[in-house]
C-alpha cells in the first residue's frame, strides 16, 4: 500500500471506502490485519496515550484476561471500570483470590500483579509496566498493553489523516 502524506501525518493509503466504513465502525483491534497493512508501522510509533483511553474506546473489556510475561500466567480479570479509578480488576494467582483492586495505570496495576504472583517478581522483560501486562480475550492472546495502545494510537492517526482527506476533497469539489 502506498503511504499518502497529509500535512505530518502519513497514511497508509487504505481505500477510501475503508476509512468511510471505520467512521461508522470506530477501531477495530484486527484493523492492520484486516487490510494486510505490515505491523512493523507501530514500531516506530510513540504514543503517550494513557490506559484510560483504551477503556473508553473499548480495547480493553470487562471480562479480559491480564497475564505477566514470563511464567506467571494469568494474574487479574478485569471486572470493571470507573472514571475516577481506570481498570477495576480481580487479582488472584493459581485460582486462588488475593484482592480486587483500581487501577488508574499499568505501574500500579503491575505492581499488584507481581505481589499477587510470586513466579512474576522478577518479570522477564523490563521494560515498562505497559509492556509486561499482556491482555488475552477469550483464549484469544491480544498482546500487551504496550501493543493495545500502539493500535490504537496508529488508528487514531489515520482516522486523522483520513479527516483531512475528506476536507480536502469536499474543498476542492470532489
Amino acid at each position: 500500500m502506498d503511504q499518502e502524506r497529509i500535512g505530518i501525518i502519513y497514511m497508509c493509503g487504505l481505500p477510501h471506502a475503508v476509512y468511510r466504513a471505520y467512521e461508522t465502525t470506530g477501531f477495530v483491534l484486527t484493523w492492520l490485519e484486516n487490510n494486510n497493512v505490515d505491523t512493523a508501522i507501530l514500531n516506530d510509533f510513540r504514543s503517550a496515550m494513557k490506559m484510560e483511553e483504551l477503556v473508553r474506546k473499548n480495547v480493553i473489556l470487562a471480562g479480559d484476561e491480564l497475564y505477566l510475561a514470563g511464567q506467571a500466567g494469568k494474574v487479574a480479570t478485569v471486572t470493571s471500570f470507573t472514571n475516577r479509578h481506570g481498570i477495576n480488576a480481580r487479582i488472584a494467582f493459581n485460582g486462588t483470590f488475593i484482592r480486587n483492586g483500581s487501577f488508574e495505570g499499568p505501574s500500579t496495576m503491575l505492581a499488584a500483579m507481581q505481589t499477587a504472583a510470586p513466579a512474576a517478581a522478577n518479570p522477564v522483560n523490563r521494560n515498562g509496566s505497559w509492556t509486561e501486562i499482556r491482555v488475552r480475550r477469550q483464549g484469544q492472546n491480544l498482546g500487551s498493553l504496550h501493543d493495545l495502545r500502539q493500535r490504537l494510537n496508529r488508528f487514531n492517526v489515520e482516522m486523522a489523516g483520513w479527516a483531512e482527506v475528506k476536507e480536502e476533497r469536499r474543498a476542492l469539489g470532489i
